[in-house]
């Protein structure tokens, strides 16, 4: 044993932890200090023990160690393999040290230098990359942990840019797995997928011969949750065959939680859980379904490889905000959950079984109370009609016509047909008898089944078989004449039961709507074509629609969605309500106004496709547009493109601005206006549900709207401060945007902003609220003054801790106008200190200082073009002065005798991609003349990564006329000399002179340059000549004289 070392801690030291503190794959060592309630870090700063650029085996764990890397994994050892070992002249499996070569490229062509003299990206694409010219494996062994212990897994490297079709098959991971055997001897190995596409391809393997893990900590994915809720249940992970099998006969229940390798149109049954691994319409009948019923619901990317090691076994599903919680369960709390959780409504439907007449949308008597309206002709009737009664004034445009079929002629009709029984075969029964009976019985009760065949046998009959009266068709068919004008014109039946369209009871997509033709009823014929469509062979007429309708009130969904509420079977029945058709639409949507999911988001959420595309169930695969609109007063204020179809080109969007305007606006009214029913909700916990359509002549058309209730409930709303001082500035600098930017492209876009001091609100209450920060924006050559183009606007988000405090986050971002074609958004991230636990606020201010500008501020800034919107310039603002830094003094002698000064704030670059830099002054004496300026406008830093390869330009004002030039000079270019580790020049230093069009006049040779600290001298500084001391000698000098003289 060797002699011990001391090092010194704070008081009364506690407890000593081990870990890597800095990660650089050493261990370092925390001391806890009791007495001075401080800690005291040592970090290991021991060398390399090994310096061997590789090895080509892995004997023991100090191999591994000494080679391998810090990951956000834990660490990783990268490999070099062969394609084919056997090929003659093929470099063995190489094991690299990563403490040496980051990257795989540097270590081949330093340490192979001969085999790989020039290996660009391309040619090490080629080499690494793609299976038709691969000649080598690259990739990572990582020492993972997981429920079984630590386990060795290796990652492969393919390029999978331009197709899927580049990953690696079973076959291909089989044989890399077998050429490890012979040389890495740390066990457990086994293949771990580094990607979500590569993850979902290795779950799809059936008994691949060799171990997998899957990782779905450390790889990024996608995720949107659209129903924040719990549930239980047996996991079922199904591709899209298996799906429709079940989902086509009946053989999913409340207790599955399904997982699904594509985003469904709709799922017939009620279920426990729904993760897709395509996203899902937010709109969609399948998301607000899960929504109403508070049910998971949440699109994952590589969902399936992440549910995999579940399927078959009863878990606890939790969706949240940016994650999701799983783990097994138990069959007790899970039978507790779904006793508890079983939801039922206020108030049970009612339904008038004496009412009969044909009432018109404008003959209604909306005064009469609203349970009376709806048990006579349904709640999609009701709410067109409160709908057409609000569109007044300016708003009477969007009016429909229409009028209601109400409950009483379906009763007749399901009371007056007869079939089978299905109880008992040789028994005739009505149809209400028939349904009576079924719920009656245990197996319909039992069996999801049976309930799919026994309802569809019963619709079957309905639709195919069932009378309708003749004197019920003649009055719908002499009605339709009167409110649309003619019996050619085409209509729609559609559903409008008591239980749909109402505000705990939503019934989105339950039940099925078909179009009409009066005249085809008319014309004593079933011979085709249609008296409203030439081109359709085949007739549509009145009973024909009515008996599909009110056939739709037993589909499967409708009965699973009805039981899951506990509604009694013998209170339902189907209104119809009869509107216009439209043909040829350009496009059709769905609009919130409100995020259904989210009440603290106040932007109306437009889902939208092109044609008649439907939205609510689109094909899979297919995704619709959606638009946010914040609307304040009628006027949308910002709107943000959140999805594109996948129907249309990039870039081309299925609304156009002015056409969310216009909807905007109209909506707008709606909300305030709107007769709503609350029973014993808050109208802030209500949104509006309303489907609208664009005709063929570009009109809007508002079809359908209902209540919607919120499903999620308002979360706590503490409120946070930001101060700023009175005109606070902010500048573009050099920043992670600008590295590699040349100094004319700097030049051009410089930008000072100013903020508007005192204290402002930041608001919790709402994820978007309008606020205006910035006083003034200038840009430019010449700090042109830009005009915003709408208000400045403030985004919050909060992330919960585990301690049971939340951390409020913000943005905020305002578009200014460059000229007709550019836009300046600049963005300020506002991430911290901001904390509360509920409504009590822990930390709850953030000063805007110079301190902060110095060290937290980040405000970007992103130009784009309306021209191209392939464009995008970004731009990092930072401080205008970093008072704190250090000075540094840039001087330079031309061979020329131009002498060149160049004052700068600036802390160099240790492990980051640059320093912070600004410079203050720029002074150069040329051709017998000093132009000395401290404007930001004037002075230009351009580099590259590190801060290396600079290029500083002083702009000269006035410009300086030079014997034989053809212009004056305008700006001076010094460039700095660079060399690397080993003292090579990279950059000779070298100096320009520039027109005020940028271009080079003459090159000029650098006699000395120097780059030092820099102390700035005491008291003012003499230059002879520069009386009012604004660097230049001037006639302004001579002024100030006589004003000192004579004044």
């Amino acid at each position: 044993m060797g002699f011990g070392l001391t090092y010194d801690a704070g008081q009364g030291p506690r407890f000593v932890l081990a870990g890597d503190l800095d990660n650089d794959s050493d261990v370092d060592i925390v001391a806890a200090n009791h007495d001075s309630r401080d800690m005291t870090f040592y970090y290991n700063q021991a060398p390399t023990v090994i310096e061997a650029t590789h090895l080509e085996e892995i004997c023991t764990e100090l191999d591994y160690h000494e080679l391998a890397t810090s990951s956000p994994r834990g660490l990783d050892l990268k490999f070099v393999m062969p394609v084919n070992p056997e090929a003659q002249g093929s470099l063995p499996v190489l094991y690299q040290n990563g403490r040496l070569f980051d990257l795989h490229q540097d270590f081949l062509t330093q340490t192979f230098p001969e085999r790989f003299p020039l290996l660009g990206p391309d040619e090490y694409n080629r080499l690494v990359g793609l299976r038709a010219s691969r000649e080598y494996y690259i990739g990572s062994i990582s020492r993972v942990s997981t429920d079984q212990g630590a386990v060795y897994g290796f990652s492969v490297y393919t390029d999978i840019s331009s197709t899927a079709a580049e990953l690696l098959s079973m076959e291909e991971v089989r044989s890399i797995y077998d050429h490890f055997s012979p040389t890495f001897n740390l066990a457990p190995l086994a293949y771990l997928p580094d990607s979500v596409p590569a993850r979902e391809n290795a779950a799809r393997w059936d008994e691949p011969g060799f171990p997998i893990v899957f990782d779905t900590q450390n790889i990024a994915a996608d995720y949107i949750p659209y129903t924040q809720a719990v549930g239980y249940g047996t996991v079922k992970v199904l591709d899209r065959a298996a799906f429709d099998e079940a989902n086509e006969n009946g053989r999913i229940s409340f207790q599955d939680l399904l997982v699904l390798d594509h985003a469904p149109r709709d799922i017939e049954g009620v279920v426990s859980g729904v993760i897709t691994a395509e996203p899902q319409g937010p709109l969609s009948h399948l998301s607000v379904r899960t929504a109403r019923r508070n049910t998971p619901n949440a699109f994952l990317e590589g969902a399936i490889s992440a549910f995999a090691p579940f399927d078959g076994q009863l878990v606890r599903l939790e969706v949240k905000q940016n994650e999701y919680l799983l783990r097994e369960a138990t069959l007790e709390e899970a039978e507790t959950f779904w006793a508890e959780n079983s939801p039922s409504l206020d108030s049970p439907p009612e339904r008038d079984e004496e009412f009969d007449e044909l009432v018109s949308l404008a003959e209604m008597e909306l005064g009469e109370d609203s349970g009376l309206l709806i048990s006579r002709f349904g709640g999609k009737t009701v709410n067109l009609a409160r709908l057409q009664n609000t569109l007044t004034g300016p708003f009477d445009r969007y009016g429909e016509v229409g009028f209601g079929i109400p409950l009483h002629h379906y009763l007749e009709f399901v009371r007056s047909n007869r079939l089978f029984s299905a109880i008992d075969p040789l028994r005739i029964v009505t149809y209400e008898e028939y349904i009576n009976e079924l719920f009656a019985s245990e197996e319909f009760q039992s069996s999801s089944e049976y309930r799919f065949e026994s309802l569809d046998r019963l619709r079957e009959h309905m639709r195919d078989r069932g009378l309708v009266s003749a004197a019920l068709v003649a009055s719908i068919a002499s009605k339709i004449d009167r409110v649309f004008g003619s019996t050619t014109a085409k209509v729609r039946l559609r559903s409008s039961s008591n239980v749909e369209d109402a505000l705990e009871f939503n019934g989105a997509g339950l039940y099925n709507s078909y179009s009409a033709c009066a005249a085809d009823e008319l014309d004593a014929d079933d011979n085709g074509p249609s008296r409203c469509e030439a081109d359709r062979e085949s007739e549509r007429g009145i009973g024909r629609a009515l008996r599909r309708v009110w056939a739709s009130l037993w589909n499967f969904r409708a009965v699973e969605e009805r039981a899951f509420y506990g509604i009694d079977h013998h209170l339902v029945g189907m209104g119809i309500l009869v509107s216009r058709t439209f043909d040829n639409e350009l496009a059709n949507g769905v609009v919130f106004t409100g995020n259904p999911s989210n009440p603290l988001d106040p932007r109306y959420l437009v889902t939208s496709q092109i044609d008649e595309n439907s939205v609510v169930s689109p094909d899979p695969g297919i995704s619709t547009a959606v638009d946010l609109l914040l609307v304040t007063g009628g006027e949308v204020l910002d709107i943000t493109r959140s999805g594109q179809s996948s129907l249309l080109p990039a870039g081309e969007n299925v609304l156009t601005d002015d056409q969310l305007r216009e909807l905007g606006a109209v909506l707008w009214h709606i909300d305030r206006n709107l007769p709503v029913d609350t029973g014993e909700h808050e109208r802030g916990e209500i949104v509006l549900d309303l489907e609208f359509k664009i005709e063929s002549d570009g009109r809007l058309a508002i079809k359908q709207v209902r209540p919607f209730l919120r499903n999620a409930p308002m979360p706590p709303r503490p409120q946070f401060e930001l101060n700023i001082a009175d005109s606070t500035p902010i500048c573009v600098g050099f920043g992670n945007s600008s590295i590699q930017r040349d100094p004319r492209n700097v030049y051009e876009l410089k930008s000072h902003v100013k903020f508007r001091g005192g204290t402002h609100a930041l608001r919790t209450d709402s994820l978007i609220t309008p606020l205006e920060l910035i006083e003034e924006v200038r840009f430019g050559p010449g700090a042109r003054l830009l005009q915003p183009i709408g208000p400045g606007l403030l985004r919050s988000s909060r992330i919960e801790n585990n301690n049971g405090t939340t951390r409020h986050r913000f943005i905020f971002d305002q578009v200014f106008s460059i000229d007709d074609d550019l836009r300046l958004k600049l963005k300020l991230f506002l991430l911290e200190p901001f904390t509360a636990r509920g409504e009590e606020v822990i930390e709850g201010s953030l000063s805007l200082d110079a301190a902060y500008l110095e060290e937290g501020i980040s405000l970007q800034g992103e130009i784009t073009s309306s021209a191209d919107p392939a464009r995008r310039i970004f731009l990092d603002y930072n401080s205008c002065s970093y008072e704190s830094l250090d000075l540094w003094q840039v001087r330079a002698t031309l061979e020329d005798g131009t002498r060149i000064s160049i004052i700068e704030r600036y802390r160099p670059p240790w492990n980051e991609e640059f320093g912070p830099i600004r410079l203050l002054s720029g002074e150069i004496s040329l051709a017998g003349e000093r132009r000395r300026s401290q404007s930001y406008w004037d002075l230009v830093y351009a580099a590259s990564r590190h801060n290396t390869f600079v290029r500083h330009w002083v702009v000269l004002d006035p410009p300086v006329t030079i014997d034989g030039l053809a212009e004056p000079v305008s700006i001076v270019e010094l460039v700095s000399p660079q060399a690397n580790s080993a003292g090579e020049i990279l950059q000779e230093a070298g100096a320009k002179y520039l027109s005020s069009s940028f271009e080079e006049l003459r090159r000029v040779g650098v006699d000395s340059f120097s780059l030092e600290l820099y102390t700035p001298p005491q008291g003012p500084v003499l230059e002879r000549g520069d009386a009012d001391s604004d660097g230049r000698i001037s006639i302004t000098d001579a002024i100030t004289v006589l004003r000192f003289l004579f004044t």
